[in-house]
């Protein structure tokens, strides 16, 4: 980001109102660290400003956080984060969270008919 021709590069300075204080200090915590606790932050935000300033690794790790806690309610949200943040590892986990629970809960079958389309 520093190295092309974007507005921080050419101004020296990075506009960060656009995300939470949370975000931000997160973000900070992982440049200053190479660790942050996902579970004190909106995880999509943090996927949102970690991809917005190149950080790779807190991608992946945000990545990581949200396959770790993967549930039916937050499934189709993590596999369109997946698609939006190019997260093929993420994506992967959530086609096959969908299609094993698919198999092993009929009772989940119509709610997750929507989701598992959504994905195909």
């Amino acid at each position: 980001m520093f190295v092309s021709m974007m507005a921080e590069t050419r101004g020296n300075r990075v506009d960060l109102s656009i995300f939470s204080p949370t975000a931000v200090k997160l973000m900070l915590e992982y440049i200053y660290t190479d660790k942050t606790n996902m579970l004190d932050g909106d995880v999509g935000e943090l996927l949102r400003i970690a991809d917005m300033y190149e950080l790779e690794g807190l991608k992946a790790d945000a990545a990581l956080a949200i396959a770790e806690n993967l549930n039916t309610e937050n499934a189709a949200e993590a596999f369109q984060l997946s698609r939006l943040y190019r997260l093929e590892v993420l994506r992967t986990t959530v086609v096959e969270y969908i299609k094993q629970l698919k198999q092993n809960s009929p009772c989940e079958r119509i709610c997750m008919t929507f989701i598992y389309l959504m994905v195909f």
